[in-house]
Parts: C-alpha cells; structure tokens; sequence
C-alpha cells in the first residue's frame, strides 16, 4: 500500500508541477519491493520532472533507466521524448534521430492515444532541425491523417502539431508561417490549460519577433514568458528568455543589458547540461558585445562558441564560423576571416540549422575583402536573392520591410547587394 500510495503521490505531484515532491515520492515507491512497471513508471516521473525544470543531463539518466522496463505505449513515448531531448541538448544529434525512429517505429504500431501522439509530436520538434528531419516528416504525414479522420482532438495534440509543422516551415524559410503556427499553438495550450506550454510558446513568438526585427513587440512577449516561468520554477525556459531577451535588448540599443541577460542563459545552461544552447548563447553574446564595441570580448565568445561547437554540436560550425568571420572583419583582419570560412560551401550546401544569412553575408564581404570581388558578387547575389524569397513568405507589408530592413545583417546584405551591382 505504502507503495502505491508514494507513486499515485509522485504522479499527482508532477501533474502540479511540484517538483520536489514528485521527486521526493518517486524516491519512496522506489526504496520499496516495486514490480518492473512501477519502477519503469517512477523512473519516468523523476525523469519528466528533470526535463520540465531544464536539467537535460539528469532526465536522460532516468528516462534511459525507465525504458529499460516494461512501459506502456504513453509512458514509452514520454520516456523516449524526454531521452531524445537529452541526447539532442548534449550534442548527440545522430543517436537523438535513431532513438526517435525506434520510438516512431514502434509507436506507429499502436493504437495510440491523444496523449502519446502530442509526445512524438513533441519528440518530433527536437529533432527535426538536424539528422531527424525524415522521421518528423513521417510523423507530421501520419497525424495528418489521423487528424483527418477526426480521431487527434486533445489540445494539447492539436497543439503539439502546430509547433511542429511551424518547425518545419521555419526550416524551409517560412519564419511567418512559423510565427503563425506557434500563435495557434499556443491558443491552443492555453484552451487546455497547459501553463508551461503557454510559456515555452511565449519564449518561441518573441524569438521570432527578433527575427522579424520588431524588438519592442519581442521584448514584452519575452518578458511576460519569463516572469511566468519564474513563478512556476521552470529554469530551462528562464534560460530561454534570459537568452531570447539578450540579443533582443542589444538591438534596441542596450547592448550593456543585453550582454548581462546572455551571460546569465549561458552560466544556466551549462548548468542544466545544455551544451548546445550553451554554444547558441556564446554566439548570441558575441554579436552583443559587437554591437556593444567590445570586440576583443566579442572574439573570445565566438571562439570559445566555435570550440565547443567542433566537440559537441558539428551541426552548428557554420554559425560558429559566421560569427568568428565577423568579429575578424571588425577587427580588421580579413585574411583570417577568409580562412574561418573556407568550410562555407559545405555548410550551406548540407543545410543548416540556424545562421545561414549571416554566413553567406559574412562570407561574400570576406571574399570582396580579400580581393576576390567576382565570388563575393556571386555570393551575395545568392543571399539577396534567398532573402527576398523569405520575405516574400512573410504577411503584411509592414512585417516584410521589418525583417529587410531593421534586422541588422538583412539591411546589410540588401545594401551590399544594391551597392555591388550599380
């Protein structure tokens, strides 16, 4: 009895989000004689609790733990999630993708319910922007049609395939429709309740706001999902905005507090295990402390973004190498910017995750810098020419020139463009 009662305590304790008492039952179901499947469960209640609060390192030992019992199709798909999470913030892009299509492949085998498919549509958010971008699609194909047959009618499902198909759309350069897609998601999170979803929706429409270049309407969106996840004690999404809000508050013309906002998202990222947004924040403050004047700063961040990027996230150099090139060409050193960059084709040509326009910027101004002024043409002629193709995706007049012209390395590249071919 002892048993049961501690486990239907530490479930109902995580439903509350009240973690340390979720936790703190997990531990007493398991000191006592408990059969495979609770265990299996217990070890998934600790294993969520970590991964909502943002310590990836720690879920990904439990989640790992609970499937090696016997779960049930639910418990399988929110133990495979939180493992593929862990696996993708340590930079493990290739075993978070093969764990999701072995969770996909047997999942698909179900008859599933609304709640383990909003999981793999979670999952499939994770992994879609590096070597699992096969198997989101598959997923996005096969609730499309059980969506069709009106059998996908929880919210928060519904919800879960807005976020993804809005990955999806940002991925082929759709940053509008990313942005709508993530407004209907979070509608959605909120008619179910969902706090913590509304949350992490907030954080990913005031990202997207810096990326359209409307850094007022950014900073309050971000603000107000911050304060949210302050109240509800949920540290990776406080990294989330601290992060968000940093580049945010620079391009408003406080660089100062924007350096502070960043430092304090990379220190809570390393902390939580996030080695990816670790490097993702690094190069976030490079670009502050440009902006800021600081550039001697500003090279120590990139390199030091670049160097962990080569350890654990390749798929992130080319934005390394983007940033790491500006800061040469600030200083004044475009022979070293050049060679940063000699790896630029290959990166562009494997598609990359984040940094794309600046490293096509940066490369063709390297290359117009080191006398090379025929390749940069082509170069930037490249990039203006898939900007314009982004924008042309983007609604409402005002939002378009928005993004062509107030952010920064956009402006840039059209004004070099317009400059090269007079």
């Amino acid at each position: 009895l002892a048993r049961i009662h501690h486990a239907r305590a530490a479930e109902e304790a995580l439903s509350s989000l009240d973690f340390d008492a979720a936790l703190t039952h997990a531990d007493a179901a398991l000191a006592t004689d408990v059969d495979p499947q609770l265990r299996g469960r217990m070890q998934l209640v600790k294993a969520r609790a970590w991964h909502i609060r943002g310590d990836r390192e720690a879920a990904g030992a439990f989640a790992e733990a609970a499937l090696a019992e016997d779960l049930e199709p639910l418990d399988y798909c929110r133990a495979a999630r939180v493992l593929v999470a862990a696996r993708k913030a340590q930079g493990l892009d290739g075993d978070a993708a093969e764990l999701a299509r072995t969770c996909f492949g047997r999942a698909r085998r179900e008859d599933l319910s609304d709640a383990a498919w909003t999981e793999l549509l979670e999952m499939g958010q994770v992994v879609i922007g590096g070597a699992g971008r096969d198997v989101a699609d598959e997923i996005i194909a096969l609730a499309d049609r059980v969506a069709i047959h009106e059998q996908l009618q929880d919210p928060n499902a519904r919800a879960a395939l807005a976020g993804l198909k809005g990955r999806r759309a940002m991925l082929r350069g759709d940053i509008g429709g990313y942005l709508d897609r993530a407004r209907e998601r979070r509608e959605l999170q909120a008619r179910a309740g969902n706090a913590r979803g509304v949350c992490w929706s907030d954080g990913t429409i005031g990202w997207l706001l810096v990326e359209l270049g409307a850094y007022a309407e950014a900073e309050h969106v971000i603000r107000a999902g911050g304060a949210a996840a302050r109240q509800l004690g949920l540290s990776g999404l406080i990294a989330q905005a601290d992060h968000n809000l940093g580049l945010c508050l620079a391009y408003l013309g406080r660089a100062a507090e924007g350096a502070a906002c960043e430092r304090a998202a990379v220190a809570a990222f390393e902390a939580l295990g996030e080695r990816r947004m670790a490097i993702a924040g690094r190069l976030y403050l490079a670009k502050i402390l440009l902006v800021g004047g600081d550039r001697a700063a500003a090279a120590v961040a990139a390199a030091e973004a670049g160097e962990a990027a080569q350890r654990s996230a390749p798929s992130l150099m080319g934005a390394c190498a983007a940033v790491r090139g500006r800061v040469h060409l600030e200083l004044g050193e475009p022979a070293e910017a050049l060679a940063t960059l000699t790896r630029a084709p290959e990166w562009l040509a494997a598609g990359m995750e984040a940094g794309e326009a600046e490293l096509r910027l940066v490369w063709g101004e390297a290359l117009r810098a080191n006398g090379h002024d025929e390749e940069a043409l082509d170069v930037i002629r490249e990039a203006n020419a898939r900007l314009l193709e982004r924008a042309s995706k983007i609604d409402g007049l005002e939002r378009r020139r928005s993004f062509l012209e107030r952010v920064p390395e956009n402006a840039r590249t059209v004004a070099l463009y317009a400059e090269w071919t007079r």
